[in-house]
Order: structure tokens, then sequence, then C-alpha cells
């Protein structure tokens, strides 16, 4: 049964509960605000990226974003993340190009290979692993990963993202009777708002965006996962991506890879329906079926024997390719096919600048305090 029409369902036992439970939350932040010092505070500045509820917002893709534009400037990052479901043999446990996903988790292990300049760091207590990059590694900055409601580490912005069912029938359902992990009042923390909405969708969302959030006093800034292309999944380096450039002629040369065959779609993602969507867009046509697995889903022996059965190419998404490689070799001349995506921003509310040109800024003020006033 569909999770949120059981909780529904249920709203009359479950929203006293979620009561308590957003009391407790609210007491938890004043905490924090109120006992100096309880929140260690890092020697350089911290972002956090973040959301309000559970489920794939998009945090790993803006972290990405993040990394790429700190690389540009010739910035030194390190992710502090918890590494949902990862077992490292220490903690923090810094995560290399090779590492194994049960140590790592597959989001850590994705952002590492794609970003060897960076350091990232598995540990639930990112204080810790904040403690030791600083000793080890001398960043320029952090970036925390799913950081909202961790705050025994001060960040010094805040990036939260929200779904557009967040600004619809989820707003302020705490759980257990809704997906928010906080109350609406914990939104104050946000130095801006990251609407997943693509420009098609974005008007129809923005007179509820501007009435729930203009309280807050913070810019609102749309964001979506645009397919940049697909690349061929290989044990060695990474094949090159095959562009989708958006044009009728760049999807066609993704479509072209597959020469008109049948394929077969997997993914363990927190959100699945845009991954079908951007199959679809990218190469021209529908899988035979698509295979949809929890988020962080550990590929088991049965299911690559489902997989390879088939006897069909198969896509998947990046996340997914981190776990899927060790089992290349059972796929024997059965293509693998990995989408590839890239953050892009859209319109914004209550604020005149973009989101890249609001970030220059805000990272400017930050590093700039920081340099007049160390940690």
């Amino acid at each position: 049964m569909n999770i949120s029409r059981l909780q529904r369902r249920l709203a009359p036992i479950l929203t006293p509960v979620s009561a308590v439970y957003s009391l407790l939350m609210r007491l938890r932040a004043v905490s924090y605000r109120k006992i100096p010092h309880r929140a260690h505070r890092a020697g350089q500045p911290v972002i956090s990226v973040g959301n309000i509820s559970w489920g794939g917002t998009g945090k790993t893709p803006l972290t990405e974003w993040l990394l790429t534009w700190a690389g540009q400037k010739g910035l030194s990052g390190v992710v502090l993340t918890r590494g949902y479901g990862a077992s490292p043999p220490t903690f923090p446990f810094s995560v290399g190009q090779q590492a194994e996903v049960p140590y790592s988790g597959d989001e850590p292990l994705f952002l590492a290979r794609r970003h060897p300049e960076a350091l990232v760091l598995v540990d639930p207590k990112r204080s810790r692993s904040a403690a030791w990059a600083e000793k080890n590694a001398k960043p320029d900055l952090f970036i925390m990963d799913d950081g909202m409601q961790h705050m025994a580490l001060w960040r010094d912005i805040n990036l939260v993202l929200l779904r557009p069912e967040d600004m619809l029938e989820e707003w302020n359902r705490v759980i257990p009777a809704g997906s928010w992990r906080e109350p609406a009042s914990a939104l104050a923390r946000a130095d801006a708002f990251l609407l997943r909405a693509d420009e098609r969708l974005f008007p129809t969302l923005a007179p509820v965006a501007r009435k729930r959030l203009q309280d807050f006093n913070k810019p609102i800034f749309s964001f979506y996962l645009e397919p940049t292309g697909i690349r061929r999944l290989t044990l060695g380096l990474d094949a090159p991506v095959i562009p989708a450039s958006g044009s009728g002629e760049g999807l066609d040369a993704c479509a072209a890879a597959f020469g008109g065959s049948e394929y077969l779609l997997v993914s363990a993602v927190g959100n699945p329906g845009p991954v079908l969507e951007t199959a679809n867009a990218v190469l021209g046509k529908a899988p035979i079926k698509h295979i949809i697995h929890p988020d962080h889903h550990p590929y088991s022996a049965e299911d690559i024997e489902a997989l390879t059965s088939a006897d069909l190419p198969l896509v998947c998404t990046a996340k997914d390719a981190v776990k899927l490689v060790r089992h290349l070799p059972l796929f024997g001349a059965q293509p693998v096919w990995v989408l590839e995506v890239g953050v892009r921003f859209g319109p914004s509310l209550l604020t005149c600048q973009s989101f890249p040109q609001w970030w220059e800024e805000a990272w400017q003020r930050v590093s700039a305090s920081y340099r007049r006033h160390p940690a």
C-alpha cells in the first residue's frame, strides 16, 4: 500500500503523535540555539545541503554542483556525510575511488569517483569528521550532506531543498503522519530554498511557494535535473558520454546507441518517477520494464540474475552504477548504460538573482568573515 495513502487513512491516530514529535524537534532546535558552544564550529565555512522531508530531493546532484564550482575556483572541498547504510571499519572513513559500497554507501562513492580532487568522509558524527579533515587535509570549505537536522556542527549557509509535494499535499505533515522530519517552523533556519521544479512546473508552484515561504524572507530558487547523455558502464575508466544536448540531434545520438533496441530500466533512488521520464526523453522510447528498488538498495545475486536473464540492454542511474559495476562480468555481452544528468537552475522568487549569482555573493560574504575572524 502507498505509504502516504496509509498515513492519511490513519491520520486521526498519527496526527497527535506528530504533534508530540514536532514539539520535541522544536525543543531540540532551541537547545542548540540557547546553549553556547553545543554545536562544534569548524575552522572553515560549512555549507549544509539538506531537506525538511524524507525522500529524494536532489541533494547529491546539488552537492556535486558545489564540488564542481569549488574545483573551478581552486578550492579544496570536503564532503561530510553519514553514508546511509554504510558500515565502514573506522570513523571517519575516507572514501577512495575503489572503496566497497558496504563500507562507503552508494552516494559517497559516487561523489568520490566523480570528484577525486575532493575528500569524502563518512561518519555519523559530522563534527568528528570535520575536526579530522582540518587536522589532516586543510580544506577551504565543508559541504555537509543531508545536514538540515544535524545541528551538532555549526553551518554558515543552510541550503534547504524542497519537493513539489512539500508545497502541496505534504506541507507541514510531520512524521509519522507525513514525510516531514520537522515542523514548518524549522524552515526559518534556511538561508535559501531550492525547489525541485523544471520550467514547466515552476509557474504552477510559484504562487503556493510564495505564499508558504514568503514570511521566512529568504530567496526561493528552482532547479531540476537535465539529461546530459548516456555512457557505457565499464570496469576501467569511465567511457565517454554520448551527449544529449537537448536538441533533437543530441537526443538522436543517444537513441542511436541502442539501434532501436528494447531495453530494461532499473533504479534504486528516492524518487524513481523522474528516472523513467529521463530515460524516455534520452532514448526516445519507454523501457520494456522499469524495475524499482528502494533507495540505497544493495543489489543481491538474485537481483543481478533477474537483470541478466532479460538479455536486453540495461539502463540505470549513475548512483546505481557504482553498485552494479562489480557485477558487470556477469552481464557478458549484455551492455549496461548509465543515464547522466546535471543540475540546471530556473526562475527564482523573492530575489532578482539566479542561484549561481546568489551563491557567489553568499560565499564571498562567508569566506570573508572567516578571513577577518578565524574560527
